[in-house]
């Protein structure tokens, strides 16, 4: 996963897809293959989850503050 490709995820990023295992998955938007931006998922681990919370609770705490809607913020929020 590339830099560019972390900062277009979104705070609903991960997924699990309902499986004996449990297959973990981010959706985000990539341009490697063709160019242009399209949405594409990556396979991860369970582990994960607890990351992707932890950034959504910060993000909370933030658009809150800021009468943002969460759904408008990144999963990383630049300082800029």
């Amino acid at each position: 996963m590339r830099d560019s490709e972390v900062l277009s995820l979104s705070c609903d990023c991960f997924n699990i897809v309902e499986t004996k295992s449990g297959i973990c998955r981010l959706i985000g938007y990539t341009s490697k293959l063709e160019g242009t931006s399209r949405k594409t998922q990556w396979v991860t681990s369970i582990e994960i989850k607890r990351v992707v919370y932890l950034l959504r609770t910060i993000n909370i705490v933030i658009a809150n503050y800021y009468n943002k809607d969460i759904k408008e913020l990144p999963l990383f929020i630049g300082t800029n």
